[in-house]
């Protein structure tokens, strides 16, 4: 009996498939350096490093585009990150906001040996678009719902 191309898929690790190389930004970063970062880049979102190169925040071009929202009297962030007003159309400038005022949480990092059924599940389950793989604090790649799409060619 052949196996299902899904169930191979699942049977490999994390580090089968993720991309070793990463854009990555700093919090000090002013969004318009990282909308220029994203499109000269060509990537969506990136982990955020800290001082000493340890991973603590994401941010996306969603996070990007809530700060463009007028204020409405609610929170203008991701879950995990401390409330802050947003500002009128008028008054938000690309040049003033900095990424960690707009960065959320990574959420859960995976290890280079994790199987790729658990990426699965945590794709399906909770709408995130990357995930960080980290081993001994070290940023080794990153792997988006792209990447587990393109696993399922058996070329791959």
């Amino acid at each position: 009996m052949k196996a299902s191309p899904t169930g191979s898929v699942r049977s490999r690790t994390v580090r089968d498939i993720m991309k070793p190389h990463v854009v990555t930004v700093v919090p000090e970063m002013t969004v318009r350096e990282l909308v220029q970062t994203f499109l000269e880049e060509h990537v969506r979102g990136a982990p955020v490093l800290g001082p000493s190169g340890k991973v603590v925040g994401m941010v996306s071009e969603a996070d990007v585009l809530r700060q463009m929202l007028p204020a409405r009297g609610e929170p203008n962030v991701r879950d995990g990150a401390a409330p802050a007003p947003a500002p009128s159309a008028a008054e938000w400038n690309p040049d003033r906001v900095h990424v960690r005022e707009i960065m959320g949480p990574i959420g859960r990092a995976f290890g280079p040996g994790d199987e790729v059924g658990t990426l699965l599940r945590f794709f399906a389950s909770d709408g995130v678009q990357r995930a960080v793989v980290i081993e001994n604090d070290i940023l080794l790649g990153i792997v988006t719902p792209a990447d587990l799409v393109r696993a399922l060619d058996p070329a791959h």
